[in-house]
C-alpha cells in the first residue's frame, strides 16, 4: 500500500573489510591466463586476503576469506591429503584454492575438482608465467584501495550527518540526509523497531 514502510535493509558504511570476489580477480593482470576450472558456483566468493600454502597442515594457518596460492608441493604425493584440502578450506571460509599446477603436481585430480563443484568452492588454475608476488600483490593493492574508498566514504557520512546535527537539524533533517548519501530509503527506529 501506499505510504506504508517497505521492509528495511540495514545499511552500513563499513560493515566488513573490503574486498573483490573470485570472478573479479580473474581480470587482474597478475591473473592473466588462470582459468576457474572447478567451484564456478562459487565465483562470488569475495577476497579479502591472500595467503601462500608452504606446509601440509595448512589448516591452522589459515582465515576466512582468504584466497590460498599454492604448487600443491606439501601434498603433492597425496591425493587423500589433496582431496581433503578442499572440504577444510570450504569448512574455514577461504574465498578459493589457485593451484599452479605442471612443476610437482600435473594435472588437479578429478576427485578434487568434483569436490569443489559439489562444495561451491572456487579453484583457480594458474599459467606456468604466474608470479605469487605478483598475485600477492595485485590482490592486496586492489582490496586496499578499495578499504580506502570506504574509509573516505564513511568519513564523508560522517562528517555530513555531523554537520546536520551541529546546525541542529531535526531527526527527519537526519534521514533526508542519510537517505540521499546511501542512495535508499532510511528510517530511525526504537529498540522495538517503531519509526520515530
Amino acid at each position: 500500500e501506499a505510504g506504508r514502510l517497505q521492509p528495511h535493509r540495514k545499511i552500513s558504511c563499513m560493515t566488513q573489510t573490503a574486498g573483490i570476489t573470485v570472478q573479479e580477480a580473474l581480470s587482474l593482470s597478475a591473473l592473466a591466463g588462470a582459468r576457474l576450472v572447478a567451484g564456478l558456483l562459487g565465483a562470488d566468493r569475495v577476497i579479502r586476503s591472500v595467503n601462500m600454502m608452504e606446509v601440509p597442515d595448512i589448516a591452522r594457518f589459515v582465515r576466512a576469506g582468504e584466497l590460498l596460492v599454492t604448487t600443491a608441493y606439501p601434498i603433492h604425493r597425496d591425493e587423500d591429503a589433496l582431496s581433503g584440502l578442499v572440504p577444510m578450506l570450504s569448512q574455514n571460509g577461504l574465498a578459493g584454492l589457485a593451484v599452479k599446477p605442471g612443476r610437482y603436481l600435473e594435472n588437479l585430480p578429478r576427485r578434487v575438482l568434483s569436490v569443489a563443484d559439489h562444495l561451491r568452492f572456487p579453484i583457480i588454475e594458474l599459467p606456468e608465467s604466474a608470479s605469487f608476488n605478483d598475485i600477492l600483490a595485485d590482490v592486496l593493492g586492489t582490496i586496499l584501495n578499495r578499504q580506502a574508498l570506504q574509509l573516505e566514504r564513511s568519513r564523508k557520512v560522517h562528517e555530513r550527518l555531523s554537520a546536520v546535527a551541529m546546525e541542529g537539524g531535526s531527526l527527519n533533517d537526519l534521514v533526508r540526509t542519510l537517505s540521499r548519501l546511501v542512495g535508499h530509503p532510511a528510517a530511525i527506529t526504537d529498540p522495538n523497531g517503531r519509526v520515530l
